[in-house]
């Protein structure tokens, strides 16, 4: 996991930011730390012990005894949040932890298909979050998405945008001229379309608001829940890209642990083909 410190936001007076940048894996999501002069937010605590760990150790060593304000949830997929269900220490901020209300719920029912804890192989706690986003109907605002206004106990004020698709519980944030943007980069993807939660018709609609979001905000950067941060020209370019592709896909069937156990073993065929194909090759080779 990358560790740089604690760096400035660009223009944001007393706001730093520690970033914890993960290798791509379906084990655990990117964690970022944002702290202010009164408030210290954690999106998205992700999925292993030891992540965890660091967190409450980066925590431990900020002056005056600091304290998590807030913890926001991109989404309710086990690989980003499953530490805010089970690790003994950060799971009692949940109190404090901000979600789609269609997450709260789902974390609350221990619902093991909409968070991906089936498939991901993560154990379930029943979890009350203190902060249910979007729990009232909303028109659609000016990108095309619903926005809400989160003001945190110390006076820190973020915009959550609803951006369902990859699941129904998903929310970017923006602080300032930063997007925290989930799995909105990789929800089109093979074997990422189609798991319990997704929606063709809503990721397309989310899609064209991000496009709106970031030019219209002057969006600098955008931080991934998983992978390297990305210039916002980049994820322009690339969430265009992505929106091609999921226009192209229809009829798409929902992946179930049974179809993932399908999809492993002929995958396990066919490595075991392609070892005996060069196995050949390497005889003929050799005599």
């Amino acid at each position: 996991m990358g560790l740089s410190g604690w760096i400035r936001f660009a223009g944001s007076g007393d706001l730093s930011f520690y970033p914890m940048i993960r290798k791509i894996d379906i084990l655990s999501s990117n964690s970022y730390l944002i702290g202010s002069e009164d408030d210290l937010i954690l999106i998205d605590p992700g999925a292993i012990p030891e992540q965890a760990d660091t967190i409450l150790s980066v925590i431990s060593k900020l002056p005056e005894n600091r304290q998590l304000t807030g913890i926001l949830l991109t989404h309710t997929h086990m690989d980003h949040c499953h530490s805010l269900v089970s690790h003994p220490k950060l799971s009692s901020f949940a109190d404090r932890a901000y979600s789609h209300v269609s997450g709260v719920h789902a974390l609350k029912t221990e619902d093991y298909g909409v968070t991906q804890a089936t498939i991901l192989g993560k154990k379930l706690y029943p979890t009350l979050l203190g902060n249910p986003l979007f729990s009232t109907h909303q028109e659609a605002g000016r990108y095309g998405l619903s926005e809400e206004t989160i003001t945190l106990p110390g006076g820190l004020r973020i915009t959550a945008y609803h951006t369902p698709g990859h699941s129904p519980d998903c929310i970017c944030y923006q602080i300032h001229d930063t997007l925290f943007i989930g799995d909105t980069l990789f929800a089109g993807a093979p074997g990422i379309a189609g798991i319990i939660g997704y929606s063709r018709e809503d990721l397309l609609r989310s899609l064209h608001g991000l496009t709106g979001v970031i030019r219209s905000e002057a969006i600098d950067i955008c931080y991934s829940g998983h992978g390297n941060p990305i210039p916002a020209a980049d994820a322009i370019r690339s969430i265009d890209l992505i929106a091609r592709q999921v226009e192209g896909l229809e009829g798409i069937g929902t992946i179930t642990p049974e179809r993932m156990k399908e999809t492993a073993l002929f995958a396990e065929d066919l490595m075991a083909e392609i070892n005996e194909t060069l196995t050949i090759i390497s005889d003929r080779i050799t005599f």
